[in-house]
């Protein structure tokens, strides 16, 4: 996993997944996830970022839609 501490990202896209962030700030930030594996968010702030659910992520939202 993939491990962030106290890190700024303004103005990226960011793929979440296999991610443990802590104290971070996102802003303005594209945060996707895809539903692959494991995520922590402890303690993060995010400032006028646009979620985008993905891959295995987007089809577990479409399959659960149909039912």
């Amino acid at each position: 996993m993939n491990r962030f501490e106290s890190c700024n990202f303004t103005n990226q896209t960011i793929r979440i997944d296999h991610g443990a962030y802590k104290d971070c700030v996102f802003t303005s930030c594209t945060i996707e996830y895809g539903g692959e594996g494991p995520i922590s968010l402890v303690d993060c702030t995010f400032d006028r970022c646009h979620w985008r659910l993905v891959g295995a992520a987007i089809n577990t939202i479409r399959f659960l839609q149909t039912m």
